[in-house]
């Protein structure tokens, strides 16, 4: 080989080596200077977590002080996705785990598929507190390396102690839909968020003071900032901000009064059953005639508010959606009624005034004698002012 061209190869090999050098150095200088601060924020946000504290929700109570709904502990287990780690393969080890009907392999993997948030922790199952739930955690702990992005948290779960007791009244609370997380952008919701859907638990959901401070159920959620590994697994607790709890509602309701009105209305219904098989629903109310408080308030079928937070719902939504029975329907405040015998004692005060005889008889034999006929409810026989209206005769009134 000529001198020549020995010195030529030489010179091609050394700039092959020296543009390779450079560009090795260009882009270490391109990483770790120019990018630096950008890929040190991703190495952060890799490393830690945050996760939502929610608030417990205010308490509910009767005019005497008596709980109507409160929250106890539940277990939330939420899974974090990340890279190279199949949802479907955690989601049956988990309905395994859990045991629960309604965590099945397919509506986890749902839920973590419709998740919008795609690197953010979601909730895929809830574990109630008890003996069952010590057993479901800690053996999610041993098998925690089969786990990859699972993590356990302790939220407050509403509970309702009396169970049907007022659960119209009470309403219920449900997982916040997109409709409602529109509506309500302004109060930071989130989509795992659990708001109020009916009665009291909506109404008093974000009630106002004048000084426009919010001090309905729902609380302040608190937030904790936690580094984990690569498979997730919480290392240390970094900064906690603890949540606010929700106010406390306190109902002109008297439970002692609830209860009796619920139990007559169900021996009534049973009654009149009896003789009409079809007869399942009714309503009734006990008013304050002073001031117009609601005292107590019953509608039939009745609801167990517990259903709609505990899992329930699943195995009783056949009667829930009944159209014939509709038990969400609130036959108190939601039903529309002509006023009917209600507005005897207006006519009844009218007539007083206008100068009738309260103790002057009229004869009820079960319809007035003249147009249009009306019939009444029943045969009265001889009746004053004081029996008609104790009786509610339509006779004495036409």
């Amino acid at each position: 080989m000529k001198k020549k061209e020995l010195k030529f190869r030489i010179t091609v090999y050394l700039a092959v080596v020296a543009f390779v050098f450079i560009s090795l150095f260009s882009r270490l200088f391109y990483l770790q200077i120019l990018q630096n601060q950008q890929f040190k924020q991703q190495s952060e946000s890799n490393r830690t977590r945050l996760i939502k504290i929610p608030a417990k929700r205010g308490d509910i109570l009767d005019s005497k002080g008596e709980v109507f709904a409160t929250s106890k502990p539940v277990f939330s287990i939420l899974y974090t996705p990340a890279e190279g780690h199949s949802i479907e393969e955690i989601a049956e080890k988990i309905s395994k785990i859990t045991k629960n009907p309604a965590d099945t392999p397919e509506n986890i993997a749902e839920i973590v598929r419709t998740h919008p948030r795609k690197y953010a922790p979601v909730e895929i199952a809830r574990v109630p507190w008890g003996e069952n739930a010590w057993e479901v955690i800690s053996e999610i702990e041993e098998k925690r390396l089969e786990l990859p992005g699972i993590s356990i948290e302790e939220y407050p779960l509403r509970y309702y102690p009396h169970n049907e007791l007022a659960g119209h009244i009470l309403g219920y609370v449900g997982k916040i839909n997109d409709k409602e997380l529109e509506e309500n952008s302004k109060y930071n919701y989130d989509l795992q968020d659990w708001i109020g859907k009916t009665g009291i638990e909506r109404f008093t959901e974000l009630l106002r003071y004048e000084d426009n401070r919010v001090i309905g159920l729902k609380g302040k959620d608190g937030v904790r900032q936690v580094e984990v590994d690569a498979r997730n697994r919480k290392i240390k607790e970094l900064i906690t901000i603890p949540p606010t709890p929700g106010y406390d509602s306190v109902l002109t309701i008297d439970m002692d009064l609830q209860r009796a009105l619920e139990e007559s209305l169900d021996r009534v219904i049973e009654d009149i059953k009896k003789s009409n098989p079809k007869a399942e629903a009714g309503g009734g109310i006990v008013l304050d005639v002073n001031t117009g408080a609601v005292l107590a308030a019953a509608s039939r079928p009745a609801i167990n508010p517990n259903d709609f937070v505990d899992g329930s719902y699943s195995g009783k939504k056949d009667y829930y959606n009944d159209p014939v029975i509709k038990p969400l329907f609130d036959r108190v405040f939601q039903g529309t009624y002509p006023p009917g015998s209600t507005y005897k004692p207006i006519t009844g005060m009218a007539a007083l005034e206008a100068g009738i005889n309260p103790n002057e008889k009229v004869l009820c034999r079960g319809s007035y004698w003249r147009p249009p006929y009306i019939r009444c409810w029943s045969v009265h026989g001889s009746v004053d002012f004081y029996s008609a209206l104790a009786g509610s005769c339509n006779v004495y009134f036409q």
